[in-house]
């Protein structure tokens, strides 16, 4: 009961919240639990580059339980790859750190394995501009650009295990 009472305080939901009819009293407070994660994730992220990094990426107004439509259109690989590529967890050195000795690109050998290097500017695994993943790419809402954007980064991410 008590843990019950602290996060009706801490979401800011109040006794007249409760006489409405019961649809609107669960939209009111889904409303205000929405509300309340994304002021959380936008207070807890200032310190966390991945965070920003997807925050700021998305150049729309994110709303949280909102499902984006590129999930309803594209296969559940491209998907995968699209979430992973958004939220920098591909697996590359700079990301996964504690799982390899150094940081040097297997694709070129000479720069940092980042996310950004390999998907951008690795000149062993990017012979023509056509084959690199731009951040508007991986921001972008249209389904057939994550289309393709999925498939280079599968691409991308195939070559640099074999290098």
């Amino acid at each position: 009961m008590e843990t019950t009472k602290q996060i009706v305080t801490e979401l800011g939901i109040e006794e007249e919240d409760f006489e409405e009819s019961k649809n609107i009293t669960r939209k009111n407070i889904k409303k205000k639990i929405n509300y309340n994660f994304k002021r959380n994730t936008d207070k807890q992220g200032i310190d966390k580059h991945k965070v920003q990094y997807h925050i700021v990426g998305i150049n729309r107004m994110w709303t949280p339980g909102r499902r984006p439509e590129y999930m309803n259109k594209l296969s559940r690989l491209e998907v995968s790859l699209i979430f992973k590529t958004r939220t920098r967890m591909l697996e590359v050195k700079n990301n996964y750190r504690n799982m390899y000795i150094n940081v040097i690109c297997r694709g070129c050998g000479k720069e940092e394995e980042t996310q950004q290097h390999i998907l951008q500017e690795c000149n062993g695994l990017h012979k023509t501009e056509e084959t690199k993943v731009t951040k508007e790419d991986i921001f972008t809402e249209n389904t057939e650009t994550l289309k393709i954007t999925a498939k280079k980064t599968k691409n991308i991410m195939t070559k640099l295990q074999k290098a």
